[in-house]
């Protein structure tokens, strides 16, 4: 065998280091200094308690954050936080290695591996992901070891079909949606000429063996709250393995028609995340590059294509109320289970290139005439490889306001700031997941802790009589201000407690400040609490922080717009909504008119950041 040139043996190390090198850099660059919407805070929380996060508990990713968050680095003013943050880069980044070399190994192209590389590297949510606190880092690093594994498999490397065994147990000891991969290791597993010897003991253990990673439920459940009186039963376990308590929790039932997901919803939204993550351009590229797939590796290019559209249906049709990764009617966005279509594009993508730059090394004559070349031989494939990345630099350029999360820090600022404003030895009433960023500031940041905090009680049970009767949220809300609150002031970080005002024993009143509303007695007035000088006025506090650079209505020096994500968009429109209620309010009582402009102005500029 001809032993490689040390001008390739240079081309290929710069591939490789390029692989993961840039998008480090890049993902370095734009890393959450704080913890962001949707899920990052339970995660966050889990971990530094290591307790129990949402269902399916996640062990195998609890255990490594956990690991990775000893390790003593101090960085930032919210130091746990990035760390977190940056395991989900350095996941990412590990995907990006391995999917340069399941691509090298595809194509046979050092430019067409690390053009596509970067081409799903830079791609919308792929990006985001990378550097947010999210499991998902983990889950497509796993998906793609699979991958990689089935093709040294193929290439008669035992150690092949062992790594992606492992990969796929470690997969199901995560993310349960890898079991979309079936069907792509049933089709690519080696037979026939490609067969290789082992044991299929071995290969079971392989699978099997990573799911022992569960035991850690029960230990996390000790540490979690919610299980701090109440016992970890097997029942539980099973339905947080199977994601079985979301189809149960009372606040999913009986949802309105507008918050119900189905079918159809779903593939609308995953027609619309396909050209946002490499505009319409590459993804026709991608998509025609699967018919160019060498002649020895076309069963890759069935597979691949077959898997993403498995992927797809699976997601829309198959996954809802199972354990395989939507487990619920109601969902803000269905991005971040689609995320493996990303790695089936870029393979496209690849494919279709590789013949590219082979083409182009092979001639080496740029001009056509023997000794005019315009590049020395032994540059020119350095060049070509470089020239397959131009696409992934303006891919870049044009996601970067998408997934760029340094200025992102709004939620947590907002919540700092309203965790802040209850009073002395208070309790702040939250709803659903806006407990995990109240519970990461008190937990981990140390702010407030004399503060209670109370999920919004969707139920309560009463017993009385030999008989119980279930109450409904507003009436278990009451339920527990009557019974439990004494003298103490309770504070709400979202708006539905002015319904339930009048299902108190004792008259209280609402201090309208914004979103942040606190119940007080009646008796005391309200002129107390709205004087020019009162720091708690909520445009002067509590929204402090939003303003047109964190909302990315004005070009920041160097990020360009934010663009508010799915969860993000919720809350603000909320907040938008609560100040023109608010502004009302004031004005019809008569308060000070710069109140009321304030509050307008502030909803204006938040609704022309949602329309971004």
């Amino acid at each position: 065998m001809k032993e490689p040139s040390a001008s390739n043996r240079t081309i290929e190390l710069l591939g490789s280091l390029g692989s993961w090198l840039v998008p480090l850099a890049v993902y370095a660059y734009t890393l959450a200094p704080r913890v962001t919407a949707g899920d990052a805070g339970d995660f966050v929380v889990a971990v530094h308690r290591f307790s129990l996060p949402h269902a399916p508990g996640y062990p195998l990713y609890m255990l490594l954050a956990k690991i990775w968050t000893i390790i003593p680095l101090n960085l930032g003013a919210d130091p746990f936080a990035v760390k977190m943050s940056m395991f989900s880069m350095v996941a990412v980044v590990l995907a990006c290695a391995v999917f340069y070399k399941l691509a090298r190994s595809l194509t046979g192209s050092v430019g067409a591996a690390l053009g596509a590389t970067l081409i799903l590297a830079f791609s919308r949510t792929f990006w985001k992901f990378a550097v947010v606190t999210e499991v998902y880092g983990l889950h497509l690093l796993l998906i793609l070891l699979v991958l990689w594994g089935l093709a040294k498999a193929r290439e008669g490397k035992r150690s092949g079909l062992m790594m992606s065994s492992v990969a796929f147990g470690l997969g199901l000891a995560h993310h349960h949606s890898i079991l979309l991969l079936i069907p792509a290791m049933l089709l690519l597993w080696p037979k026939g000429k490609t067969a290789v010897k082992i044991s299929p003991a071995a290969i079971a253990i392989g699978i099997v063996l990573p799911l022992v990673l569960y035991v850690l439920l029960p230990v996390m459940a000790a540490r979690t709250p919610q299980y701090s009186e109440n016992e970890f039963t097997g029942r539980d376990f099973i339905e947080t393995v199977t994601r079985a308590e979301y189809t149960q929790r009372p606040d999913y039932q009986n949802l309105p028609e507008s918050q119900l997901v189905g079918p159809v919803d779903v593939f609308d939204r995953a027609t619309d995340y396909l050209p946002k993550q490499f505009g319409w351009v590459l993804l026709v590229l991608s998509v025609a590059g699967y018919f160019f797939a060498p002649a020895g590796k076309r069963i890759w290019g069935f597979t691949i294509i077959l898997t993403a559209v498995i992927w797809i249906f699976g997601v829309t049709f198959l996954t809802r109320g199972s354990p395989l990764g939507m487990p619920f009617n109601f969902l803000r966005s269905v991005d971040e289970f689609l995320l493996p279509v990303n790695i089936f594009l870029a393979l496209g993508f690849a494919w279709l290139i590789g013949p590219l730059t082979k083409i182009l090394t092979v001639r080496r004559d740029f001009e056509g005439t023997e000794g005019l070349n315009i590049i020395p031989a032994e540059y020119v494939a350095l060049t070509i490889a470089l020239l397959m990345c131009i696409p992934a630099m303006f891919l870049g350029m044009v996601n970067l306001k998408y997934s760029d999360m340094t200025h992102h820090t709004f939620m947590q600022d907002q919540s700092g700031n309203v965790l802040r404003q209850v009073p002395e030895n208070g309790v702040l009433v939250v709803s659903g997941d806006e407990s995990y960023m109240f519970e990461y500031l008190q937990e981990v940041r140390g702010i407030r802790d004399d503060v209670e905090l109370l999920v919004y009680p969707f139920q309560t049970v009463i017993a009385a009589g030999g008989q119980s009767s279930i109450l409904p949220p507003q009436n278990s809300l009451a339920y527990f201000i009557d019974r439990e609150l004494g003298d103490r002031a309770c504070v709400f970080s979202f708006s539905p407690p002015a319904a339930m005002l009048p299902l108190l024993d004792v008259p209280r009143a609402l201090r309208l400040e914004g979103v942040a509303q606190v119940l007080v007695e009646r008796e005391s007035g309200m002129d107390e609490f709205f004087h020019t000088d009162d720091p708690n006025v909520w445009m002067s506090y509590q929204l402090r922080n939003i303003n047109a650079l964190t909302l990315g209505t004005i070009n920041p020096p160097s990020h360009g717009n934010i663009i508010i994500d799915d969860f993000e968009y919720e809350t603000l429109l909320r907040y938008a909504q609560g100040a023109r209620v608010t502004s009302g309010w004031l004005s019809n009582n008569g308060y000070d008119q710069l109140y009321v402009m304030n509050l307008l102005a502030l909803a204006k500029l938040i609704e022309t950041a949602l329309t971004f």
